[in-house]
């Protein structure tokens, strides 16, 4: 069994200082997932806080650049998040300032947000009610400048007496 050795930061060498080498490559995506995210989502006309977690990925379509700026990505998602509710048109507006951060290197863009959105139910039969969870998908593409929008929402059965 092999032991775990701690490696000393002045024996790494600094890639992001020398010159890229052979061979030159293009990546579909680059990014991060499970990022834990607050999230407002709306909800006819009231607007509520879920948890969320998050897929964000540009793609990597230079050949001769090393890599994106993930930290952009992530501070993209947390302005959005911060200061507005997930409708339609502020989705593509993410989709759309993730390629702005990353201009010189992609052009296209991908973001999956996934949740339990709770809501009181009454009882079939008496006069109570309860919680029921309802897991949630919500998924936005950027492909070759086309935005493609997706709603998953599983709803299981439950009853509360």
């Amino acid at each position: 069994m092999n032991k775990a050795e701690l490696i000393r930061l002045d024996s790494m060498p600094d890639v992001s200082r020398h010159e890229l080498q052979l061979p030159e490559e293009t990546l579909d995506w680059v990014g991060m997932h499970g990022i834990h995210q607050p999230l407002l989502v709306r909800d006819g006309g009231d607007t509520r806080q879920v948890q969320t977690k998050v897929q964000i990925y540009v793609d990597l379509g230079d050949k001769l650049a090393k890599g994106i700026h993930m930290s952009r990505l992530y501070l993209i998602l947390d302005e959005h998040s911060d200061s507005r509710a997930l409708t339609p048109p502020g989705l593509k507006l993410l989709l759309r300032s993730m390629l702005e951060s990353h201009r010189d290197v992609s052009s296209n863009a991908f973001v999956q947000f996934d949740f339990d959105y709770y809501l009181r139910r009454n009882a079939l039969v008496s006069d109570n009610s309860g919680w029921n969870s309802y897991p949630v998908s919500i998924t936005g593409t950027l492909l070759d400048g086309e935005i493609v929008l997706e709603l998953k929402l599983a709803v299981q059965y439950s009853s509360t007496c």
